[in-house]
């Protein structure tokens, strides 16, 4: 009996929904649409920007209508991982003393000078306001511990705008007393947006150190290794500097041209044009380097003092620039640049 109690109430169901369900949605939809229509009437009815406006208090801005910025710098370590030579003479990093130049390897200790760093934006349409920088410094070589040039707070803000613009590039200003200790200090500049589009070029490294060669001249630095784990170390060297900028109107006729095959990508960061291949840049004939340890291993933590001997060709005059790069299991664990002098 139940069972044709469930029957016959399923077949109601259906029919009563047959009959009368379509007027009943028929009228909802009718009235939904009526509705809709008035609150359009109104809105038109709105003076000036009022009728424009979104209903929500809250408006989703989809993906393409965000305006991101991507502030960046010289970063040594986004640049190797993309392929290219690089220079740890970094040229948006420089210290200054009353408005000069002062040579990063002519510190005095105990003394104040003006940190510069030069911020640019890649975004022609995203601004930063405020932008905060951190400037700080690390005793020479790779790996090594860093530490704040300011008391307390440790940034500087500065508002940086468009690629192209009357703010681009940004000056951060920072003032830094050396320690009392003499010696050679590695200087770096970071800073983070929260909506920058590519996070990853924000560290830049000026680390370098000049030697006068009258045979073979030896760069002592520091190494550390600072992940929890013990890590193989190994270092290669090159003689990259960093090319002349072209002009912009030639840049443009390479372009125009039709000339811009693998080498004439600009807009294509992860083809590395030849003028900035490591590959291309070995040291000249004549020239020998020698580290040692030649593979050091260290246990966390542990730092110990790296010799770097270099051997110029008899006879030689002028300036050389060599990079050296210390690797280890991990990737990139710094570097430095060294500028021998012949007399």
């Amino acid at each position: 009996m139940s069972l044709l109690k469930i029957v016959f109430a399923f077949l109601w169901v259906v029919l009563r929904t047959v009959l009368f369900g379509w007027i009943v949605g028929l009228w909802r939809v009718g009235r939904e649409l009526w509705e809709r229509l008035c609150r359009a009437h109104e809105k038109e009815c709105l003076p000036g920007r009022q009728g424009k406006a979104s209903p929500n208090p809250c408006v989703p801005i989809s993906n393409p209508a965000i305006n991101r910025p991507d502030p960046l710098i010289y970063d040594q370590y986004y640049l190797m991982a993309l392929g290219f030579a690089v220079t740890w003479d970094n040229p948006d990093i420089w210290v200054e003393s009353g408005g000069v130049i002062v040579p990063a390897d002519q510190l005095l200790p105990n003394t104040t000078y003006d940190l510069v760093a030069r911020i640019w934006n890649s975004s022609t349409e995203g601004v930063c306001a405020g932008l905060p920088v951190s400037f700080s410094y690390l005793s020479f070589g790779s790996g090594v511990h860093s530490n704040p040039v300011l008391p307390g707070p440790d940034t500087v803000a500065v508002d940086l705008g468009v690629k192209g613009g009357p703010g681009c590039p940004a000056f951060a200003t920072s003032k830094w007393t050396t320690p009392p200790v003499a010696g050679h200090y590695c200087l770096q500049v970071s800073f983070s947006w929260i909506d920058d589009s590519n996070p990853y070029n924000n560290l830049g490294q000026k680390n370098t150190l000049v030697g006068i060669s009258h045979s073979p001249v030896t760069f002592p630095f520091l190494l550390r290794n600072r992940k929890r784990v013990a890590q193989t170390f190994r270092f290669e060297a090159d003689s990259y500097v960093i090319p002349p900028v072209p002009n912009c109107g030639e840049r443009r006729d390479k372009i125009r041209t039709g000339r811009a095959a693998e080498t004439q990508r600009p807009f294509d960061p992860v083809v590395v044009p030849q003028q900035h291949r490591r590959a291309n840049y070995p040291l000249a004939p004549g020239w020998a380097i020698a580290f040692s340890p030649v593979h050091p291993q260290l246990a966390p933590e542990q730092e110990i003092t790296v010799t770097a001997t270099v051997t110029p060709p008899p006879g030689f005059k002028g300036q050389q620039p060599i990079n050296v790069h210390a690797f280890s299991e991990s990737g990139l664990a710094g570097g430095m640049t060294f500028y021998v002098q012949g007399t």
